[in-house]
């Protein structure tokens, strides 16, 4: 486990609504957001750095699905360029919503960096698949999963 990932860990930080750490593959943590109604949202742990710092992960959307991944940075910090993704539906996110799920991600439209600026020590970020960041929205497209969390 690298450092830079355990604010991510989906026991480090809040479930602010349709939130869960899952596997994939039946060994890689995730994080999942939302269900087949409703949007999910996360906040990380404190970061515990400061100063400007990289965020990157693999993200994917479920199924024959259409998402938009929402990053903002709380207590203190903020993103230099966009502040959303609209990650790619992949097969393997499917089924009842149990994991394990079996996703090979691509490094060519997987993977997504975001440049932070100003973090302080008690920064955190939040992650949703909606713009609110507070409220589920109703939304059967609204789910997605990332995994491979790096500050850097």
């Amino acid at each position: 486990t690298f450092t830079s990932m355990t604010p991510f860990l989906f026991a480090s930080g809040t479930n602010n609504y349709s939130a869960y750490g899952q596997q994939l593959n039946t060994d890689i943590y995730c994080l999942k957001l939302g269900t087949g109604s409703v949007s999910g949202s996360f906040t990380t742990g404190v970061l515990k750095v400061s100063g400007s710092k990289k965020l990157s992960f693999y993200a994917v959307t479920w199924k024959g699905k259409k998402a938009t991944v929402s990053i903002k940075v709380n207590n203190g910090g903020s993103i230099s360029g966009n502040t959303s993704i609209e990650p790619v539906a992949n097969d393997g996110a499917t089924g009842t919503g149990n994991p394990p799920y079996t996703i090979v991600f691509s490094d060519d439209t997987d993977y997504y960096t975001f440049n932070l600026t100003g973090l302080t020590e008690s920064s955190t970020i939040s992650i949703a698949t909606d713009e609110s960041f507070e409220t589920a929205a109703s939304n059967s497209n609204a789910r997605a999963i990332m995994c491979g969390f790096q500050l850097y």
